[in-house]
């Protein structure tokens, strides 16, 4: 036997007098507890809001049951004035919330009132707000082409970033890394911008976000020039003669200065009093000076035979 139907009408009858007994209620003046977030504002320009404050209030207020309802749904975050924080004798700086209560009640919707606040105080977690250049470290791995090479140090522009932030956390900071820059078959100049890397970012200002990777490149040969050599640290009663007046200095340097090297590019030195001193019978020429632009050198002969006239 088949079960009689529920009439549409009942349904709608028992929905009816739901939303009359909903509304009958809602509109009944209630206390109730509720707990909202916590924003401060108007903190000191030179004091630095660390993360870890109180960001919870709870309070009791007085209000219908719409105004209520409302209120737990727009409400989510409350703001407190951090300009009236006082400073305790042990150095700690706090908010007396019943101080605030005329701000909070100005941010609730109307005809709900605060009955009490159940946090007497907020203690703040503040630093110092300070500011420090911080080098940057490159951070460049380049594999070059058969023959190719730096003919100078990788630069980095700019190669410091002022920081701002907690004076703590910058006392701890020694340099900043930016995203590592790969490149592979290199033999032209290049030129890279990346982006800059912190740890703990949180509460950290940089003056730029990025800095720009450089380096020059060229195509290294081996060249060689004949060179005199100067015998220093001789005795005035002592008379030296050498049994060969020059060397050859053979270098390896970019194509692009290779024909600006000449003899006058490198001085070369031996000193005799080195090799008194080890009971040598032979000096050792060493290069004083030369190009920046080379980048390695090799003497030969490595040693020089000499003569004591007496």
């Amino acid at each position: 036997m088949a079960g009689k139907k529920i009439p549409k009408q009942l349904f709608l009858f028992l929905g009816l007098s739901t939303l009359i007994w909903l509304l009958i209620t809602l509109s009944k003046e209630y206390r109730a507890s509720l707990t909202f977030g916590v924003r401060y504002i108007n903190v000191p320009q030179n004091r630095l809001m660390l993360g870890d404050n109180n960001n919870s209030l709870t309070m009791s207020v007085n209000a219908n049951g719409f105004k209520i309802l409302r209120t737990r749904i727009q409400n989510s975050i409350l703001e407190l004035d951090a300009s009236l924080m006082q400073q305790d004798s042990k150095g700690r700086f706090y908010l007396l919330v019943s101080k605030q209560q005329p701000l909070l009640q100005e941010q609730l919707l109307s005809d709900v009132f605060i009955q009490s606040i159940r946090t007497d105080s907020i203690f703040l977690n503040l630093d110092v707000l300070a500011s420090k250049k911080i080098a940057v470290r490159p951070n460049v791995k380049v594999n070059y082409h058969v023959g190719y090479g730096l003919t100078d140090e990788v630069t980095v522009n700019p190669d410091s970033i002022l920081v701002s932030g907690s004076k703590k956390q910058l006392d701890t900071m020694q340099f900043l890394d930016h995203k590592p820059l790969i490149l592979s078959d290199v033999k032209a100049n290049f030129r890279q911008e990346v982006e800059l890397l912190i740890q703990n970012p949180k509460g950290l200002k940089l003056s730029q976000e990025k800095v720009v990777i450089e380096g020059k490149v060229d195509k290294f040969t081996e060249g060689s020039v004949k060179v005199p050599f100067e015998v220093i640290n001789v005795p005035k009663d002592v008379k030296i003669t050498t049994l060969s007046a020059e060397v050859s200095v053979v270098f390896v340097i970019g194509l692009s200065d290779f024909n600006q090297i000449m003899p006058l590019s490198f001085k070369v030195e031996c000193d005799y009093d080195y090799s008194k001193s080890k009971n040598l019978t032979y000096l050792i020429p060493r290069i004083s000076k030369k190009p920046k632009t080379v980048k390695s050198v090799k003497i030969v002969p490595q040693t020089i035979d000499f003569l004591i006239q007496k």
